[in-house]
């Protein structure tokens, strides 16, 4: 290094124990601590170019994290400590070199892309510092479109989101921006426009109980219309408080129908948004009565359009200039032109000139027209349409026919193009005369600065008057909200048209419930969420008075916790739906605070918030904090309270309860794990659930159950859930008539079947995520996951059909071209699962090459056909040698590399990680036991009993039976591996009587059935040291007389620390009896190694137990992979070699290496 003082600070040494490791573009480097250092310097080189500087760093400390580095690349790091003298640093000794290769383990790319339109960018993408298999996916093909390499072409302005998925089904996103902007605003308006607002003699008696208060009427579209720049309705009725309504007096002295409404009317149409109402429409009123329904428009902050002089009505908006210019074909006798606004092509194109000399930029034509019930437009609209789009019209649209009718476009002489809605139907009105009375449309105009001047884009949100006990409201039906609104839709798309493309609207949701409830509606974007009343419980919201004085500066959430007043949380937010799940009631605590003599106590959620706040302070003595679950007189007349107040405000087809239930299957990432939900939390939830059910009668999405168990508390749901629950919340609201979603999505069940199918294989799982009844589901189990995701769409189909017989797997595919390995497939796991093994190599050859997992059956059906041990590795072979002079000669060499075992997984996954052979496996039989009495009890036959499985009823069965000794005596195997971990397993007595259990036991219905005459021990508390050495002794003995010097112990210390799933160190939960389970073990593999002096494989002192075994989890202590990598090492080379006795040593390296990552 040319930057090295010549002085160099010689008493400075180099670094001790210097060490790198790679992380996702980056470096973790540790060293120690050089005496009198001031710091450190750290250079780095390419490996490639180990002379040439690549970077350098400081350090104050002996550890750094460094960025800048590329993945895969490989790198040398060196370091030094350095002191300060006279403002030059000197350099100590160089630390020797250490190599490290940046990487990601998982998928990643870039966050962001920033192309123009019509240019292009490449994703890079990489997972564990490779390219893997991946499909792209754009969620707007409009604005970014993406190939299968990965290559993004921008097409117009707007961002899109790139869904990278792997072969594995990891998933990363990459937002892509196209033609971002951020200094310049754009310089665009939108305009919405809507049909015939009638106030009818129903709609206000309904609004009398409520002191004629209409905003209700509108507030699922109050949304949508604050959204617009300018909006404009028709109102067709008049609003005079001086006369009478039409719910007190239908006709007018003259006889002609009364129209007369509520001034509130307009007022609710100011309050949802409305810039301006059109009165250019034919009515029956006074002219008093008239100019008090514009003067009342005025009052309420809105523009009047089309009468008394108001037109053309002028707004000026996100600078331009727009006029309005409305009139009507329709009139009663008696109106003038300039008053009511009557329609003359001569009135037309003066009111466009005068619009022009206003300035008007773009201008909006409304027409009163067409005949009333009709949705055919007539000759007369269509003539007078395209007058008005040649006098300068640059939109037209109409109603009065409370019909929804067609959309087009007028290309006049000059060669512009004019939208022209002819009726946007009925805004809001209970109207029935005709089907469709009820429809309406909200045309949206965005206008933009174009090339030849002020441009627009029309579409249009479709609505509906949904009349129910609280009155008429508009609602918007796509997507549709009900069979009446999918109706609507239906009928609205047939008049507009194709001409007219409809703007989905996102329900808004209030959310009641837990964090789990928000995750759901974060998994998409197609709900507008109000998360005011999240994790607060019900059984607080159910008391019968709230806290009267409130701080001003409480948040909504803890006023909403204080006053109780959940009703005026849901008419605050006007939400479309309320989404409620009960796990915040369930596992959230509560403070309680006894109310006066006569009065209910009051419940408080305990939250972060309530515990600061001023009212906490307050009654901080009287408060008492008490935990779920509580007694049924607690908690169900809290929770009818709550219902009774939700269902008087939403409607219960509004309100979407979402189960939650925890199995005690669970899943990390992709493995798959035991666990053991609260069972009280859980009953108590499902208690709840149940009794909110029969008090709401709410849509429900009830598929929790399906997932699995996720959380360190076993209180959450695999994270596929989440998207499943967003699919079902989605169907429920879409208007498909579907009240309760109970079954998952099966691509998505198809998804997690790939993504643990090898941990599920591992652990004989199938049951979890398959139901082995089905032919389809056999398919898979026994075939392979590359197998079943080639024929997905063919299994899902036949899995539709519930299908148990594989051999209808022929007759379901015939004549299907592409179907015949599946066909084939399904006849060999028929034979293999009878037993069958006759048929020529032909048959089973694609079983062979595609590595089935049912050539596993055929390997345990050759084993006993041939006795020899076979295995998925050599069962080919061993098929084609039957009956031939070979197979002789391989079954001598064969027998030579065969291991017998007695003892747990772990001498099991050691010998599988060897050359060596499975012969006679013995287990569940601790070696102290192996000379009991069989244990009095009858195992029934089948597997009824057994939860289902062989397995089960196989290791229960050796548990009792203890048959180890004469299973051996009929082995020819030259070799035994053997490990004790089993004598520190959990026993069970049983009449005096002792055998190992474990999980896998305890969980069957026949352990169940004798569990009561059961008692749970350890093995060291039923028998004396003495007793246990001589039964060691004895078991050594009869070992050492069947297989001489062949024995391999594998030692097996229990562990109380073990590595996660993200390679981190934790602890394990241990009892009292850990340092004697760890003594006793000991203890007995030093007696019999004395007895038999076998070789002896002493490393598992050295490892962890880990969390990322396939074969178990921390319940049943496994070691690290690598423990078994070098203990089969060890097995291969004592049986071929064997010239030493003890084995002790591991890979440093690997140590090393796992103990930074566990300690970072």
């Amino acid at each position: 290094m040319n930057e090295r003082s010549e002085k160099m600070a010689v008493e400075l040494n180099a670094p001790g124990r210097f060490a790198a490791a790679g992380r996702d573009g980056a470096v973790v480097l540790r060293w120690d601590p050089v005496s009198g250092a001031d710091g450190y310097r750290l250079f780095f080189y390419l490996a490639e170019e180990p002379d040439k500087l690549y970077k350098s760093r400081y350090s104050k400390g002996c550890e750094k994290g460094i960025l800048g580095f590329t993945n895969g690349k490989h790198y040398l790091a060196e370091v030094c400590a350095f002191v300060r003298e006279n403002g030059r640093e000197v350099l100590g000794a160089c630390s020797r070199r250490v190599e490290f290769t940046p990487g990601s383990t998982r998928l990643k790319a870039q966050n962001v892309i920033c192309i123009e339109p019509g240019e292009s960018a490449q994703i890079y993408w990489e997972a564990g510092n490779r390219r893997p298999g991946a499909v792209f996916v754009s969620d707007n093909t409009d604005v970014a479109v993406v190939n299968a390499a990965g290559e993004v072409a921008g097409k117009s302005r707007g961002h899109a989101r790139i869904t990278i998925t792997t072969d594995d089904m990891q998933k990363f996103v990459t937002r892509v921006e196209v033609g971002r902007r951020l200094s310049s605003p754009e310089n665009r308006a939108v305009l919405m426009f809507a049909g015939d607002m009638m106030c009818t003699a129903s709609m206000q008696k309904s609004a009398a109980e409520r002191g004629f208060d209409f905003c209700d009427c509108f507030r699922h579209i109050r949304g949508i219309i604050s959204g617009a720049d300018l909006a404009a309705a028709v109102l067709e009725d008049s609003c005079c408080d001086q006369a009478p309504f039409e719910s007190e007096q239908r006709r007018n002295e003259d006889g002609s129908p009364n129209s007369n409404a509520p001034s509130s009317f307009i007022m609710a149409a100011a309050e949802a948004g409305f810039h301006g109402l059109i009165t250019a429409a034919n009515r029956s009123c006074s002219v008093e009565m008239f100019n008090r329904t514009v003067a009342a428009i005025n009052h309420g902050g809105m523009g009047n359009i089309g009468t008394l002089g108001d037109s053309p009505a002028i707004f000026d908006v996100r600078g331009f200039r727009i006029a309005v210019i409305a009139c009507t074909m329709i009139t009663n006798s008696g109106s003038s032109t300039s008053e009511s606004g009557i329609y003359s092509r001569e009135y037309f194109a003066q009111q466009v000139e005068q619009a022009r000399e206003y300035g008007a930029e773009f201008i909006a034509a409304y027409m009163h027209w067409g005949v009333a019930n009709s949705q055919a437009v007539r000759t007369a609209q269509a003539n007078e349409a395209h007058f008005m789009a040649e006098a300068g019209a640059d939109i037209i649209f109409g109603s009065h026919p409370h019909m929804v009718q067609r959309f087009t476009t007028i290309k006049t002489y000059s060669g512009r193009v004019v939208p022209c809605a002819y009726s946007l139907g009925n805004l809001i009105s209970d109207m029935d005369e005709m089907e469709g009375n009820r429809d309406g449309v909200i045309l949206r105009a965005e206008i933009f600065r174009g090339a030849d001047g002020v441009e627009v884009k029309c579409s249009c949100i479709p609505v509906m008057t949904e009349v129910t006990e609280r009155g008429a409201e508009v609602i918007p039906v796509f997507p549709a909200h009900s069979l009446a609104g999918r109706d609507s839709l239906e009928r609205t798309r047939a008049a507009v048209g194709k001409g007219l493309p409809c703007i989905p609207r996102k329900p808004r949701v209030l959310l009641c419930g837990s964090e789990q409830l928000d995750r759901v509606f974060a998994t998409g974007q197609g709900f507008r969420c109000s998360r005011g009343a999240m994790r607060l419980s019900q059984i607080s919201l159910g008391c019968r008075s709230g806290v009267r004085h409130i701080s001003e500066d409480a948040g909504d959430k803890l006023r909403l916790d204080l006053s109780k007043d959940i009703s005026g949380a849901v008419l605050a937010v006007r939400p479309d739906y309320v989404a409620v799940d009960l796990l915040s009631a369930a596992e959230t605590a509560c403070f309680i605070l006894p109310g006066e003599p006569g009065q209910e106590p009051l419940f408080f959620t305990d939250t972060r918030a309530f515990r600061q706040s001023e009212f906490y302070r307050e009654h901080l003595d009287r408060l008492t904090r008490i935990n779920p679950p509580f007694g049924d007189r607690v908690w169900k007349p809290l929770l009818r309270r709550y219902c009774q107040r939700l269902t008087a405000v939403v409607p219960p087809e509004r309100i979407i309860l979402f189960r939650n239930r925890f199995t005690n299957h669970s899943a990390k990432d992709s493995e798959l794990r035991v666990c053991h939900p609260k069972k009280g939390m859980t009953q108590f939830l499902h208690d709840m659930e149940e009794f909110f059910i029969s008090q709401v009668r709410p849509l429900i999405v009830d598929i929790s159950g399906n997932y699995f168990t996720a959380g360190d508390g076993a209180d959450d749901h695999e994270p596929l859930y989440y998207n499943d629950a967003y699919r079902a919340a989605v169907e429920l609201t879409s208007g498909g008539g579907r009240t309760c979603i109970s079954a998952p999505d099966e691509n998505i069940w198809f998804s997690r079947v790939m993504k643990y199918y090898e941990n599920m294989t591992e652990r004989s799982y199938f049951g979890w995520l398959l139901d082995m009844e089905l032919a389809s589901d056999q398919l898979i189990a026994y075939t392979n996951a590359e197998f079943a995701a080639a024929n997905r769409d063919r299994l899902l189909r036949l899995r539709r059909t519930g299908s148990c017989e594989l051999s209808c797997v022929e007759e379901f595919f015939a004549g299907e071209s592409g179907a015949e390995e599946l066909v084939r497939a399904a006849a060999i796991i028929q034979e293999l699962l009878a037993g069958r093994t006759g048929r020529t190599y032909d048959f089973y050859e694609p079983a062979f090459r595609g590595k089935y997992g049912i050539v596993r059956k055929l390997a345990r059906l050759l084993s006993i056909e041939s006795g020899i041990a076979v295995n998925e590795e050599n069962a080919e072979l061993v098929f084609l040698l039957r009956g031939k002079v070979q197979m002789r000669r391989y079954a001598s060499s064969l027998r030579k590399m065969t291991v017998d075992i007695w003892g747990s997984s772990v001498s099991r996954e050691s010998v599988n990680c060897s050359r060596a052979h499975i012969g006679t496996y013995i287990c569940k039989q601790p070696a102290i036991l192996a000379f009991d009495k069989p244990v009095d009890v009858s195992l029934p036959e089948g597997t009824g009993a057994f939860n289902g499985s062989r397995w089960r009823r196989r290791i229960l069965q050796d548990a009792l039976v203890r048959s180890g000794d004469a299973d051996l005596a009929g082995s020819d195997s030259d070799w035994v591996v053997v490990d004790l971990s089993d004598l520190i397993c959990r026993m069970t007595e049983y009449h005096g009587a002792l055998f190992e259990t474990d999980d896998f036991i305890r969980r069957t219905d026949f352990y169940k059935g004798i569990q009561d005459e059961c008692r749970e021990c350890w093995l060291f508390e039923r028998r004396d040291m003495k007793s246990c050495a001589e039964s060691i002794m004895r078991f050594g003995e009869m070992l050492k007389k069947k297989y001489g010097a062949h024995i391999i112990l594998i030692k097996s210390e229990p562990k109380d620390s073990y590595i996660d799933l993200d390679h981190r160190l934790r602890k394990l939960e241990t009892d009292k009896m850990f340092m004697i389970k760890k003594r006793f073990i000991s203890l007995c593999e030093e007696r019999f190694a004395c007895v038999t002096g076998c070789y002896v494989i002493d490393i598992s002192r050295k490892f962890y137990a880990s969390d990322s075994f396939p074969l178990g989890g921390v319940d049943i202590i496994h070691y690290e992979e690598e423990f078994y990598r070098q203990a089969g090492a060890y097995i291969s080379e004592i049986i071929t070699d064997g010239s030493r006795r003890v084995f002790s040593s591991v890979d440093d390296s690997y140590i090393l290496l796992r103990d930074m990552r566990a300690q970072r």
